[in-house]
């Protein structure tokens, strides 16, 4: 059981300790609320500084600064404990109450493995399975240029991760990392849409192993560009179909043309 006091603390002696992807909508529902309600932001009074840290409630802290950012806001103190701690109770207002982006996340869960905490242990914090943890957490086997460019462009790491686990030549898997971590702004990207015909495309046709390195690159270059394609494939088809169903007037000619 969670001990504290409720108080009013100024907006400007609270400081977040994440940030939250919450949509315009979701924004307006809880700014409509808040102007007739009250919520209780969840904080840690700092031991040292005159400042309390935001442990939970980052929304309702934004909407309260739009308000009047000399507002003195209704909160839940609660006892200070320390750095992990704090990032455990973070992690568990990210995967509970809160929209949160994969790196947001990532960086919690890497921070608290660098604490000391196993997989195992977070996930049992957070009540989720381990699987669930790991999948935030970035595979050894990813080079480390490659998770760079990935921080650097905002690429999805779960993504890296599919190839990753891609049996597949070493330098078609390579290539395909590079294409992962391109510029959100670049068309050769290789976003989640495309992946997913990689894939599949991988996974059900036979043959694809067999092919030369140059070979197998192609063959997914030309996935990777698969609207361009079907619009060209099914265009050809369309115009077969209309010329197939022309009937041409013997006495005027093909100007005069019907559709059946």
């Amino acid at each position: 059981m969670i001990t504290g006091r409720i108080e009013k603390v100024p907006l400007k002696n609270i400081v977040p300790l994440y940030h939250d992807n919450i949509s315009n909508r979701e924004m307006s529902k809880k700014r409509e609320y808040l102007r007739d309600n009250c919520y209780l932001l969840t904080l840690e009074k700092d031991p040292v500084e005159n400042k309390f840290w935001l442990v939970s409630g980052y929304p309702e802290y934004l909407i309260y600064k739009e308000f009047n950012e000399n507002y003195n806001a209704v909160c839940f103190i609660r006892p200070y404990t320390n750095e992990t701690m704090q990032r455990l109770s973070v992690l568990h207002t990210l995967f509970t109450y809160q929209t949160s982006t994969w790196f947001q996340k990532h960086i919690y869960i890497h921070k608290l493995v660098e604490d000391g905490y196993s997989s195992d242990r977070i996930a049992d914090k957070m009540n989720v399975a381990k699987t669930i943890i790991e999948n935030y957490l970035i595979h050894p086997d990813i080079q480390k240029n490659i998770v760079k460019k990935g921080f650097d462009n905002k690429a999805s790491f779960p993504n890296l991760d599919r190839i990753r686990r891609l049996r597949m030549n070493k330098v078609v898997q390579s290539r395909l990392f590079e294409k992962a971590v391109l510029p959100r702004s670049s068309p050769d990207r290789l976003t989640t849409d495309k992946l997913q015909k990689v894939l599949w495309v991988y996974k059900n046709c036979r043959g694809f192993t067999w092919l030369n390195i140059d070979d197998q690159w192609q063959l997914i270059v030309n996935i990777m560009n698969y609207k361009e394609a079907m619009i060209n494939n099914y265009s050809s088809m369309i115009e077969e179909m209309l010329n197939k169903t022309i009937i041409f007037d013997e006495t005027y000619g093909p100007c005069s043309v019907q559709i059946q």
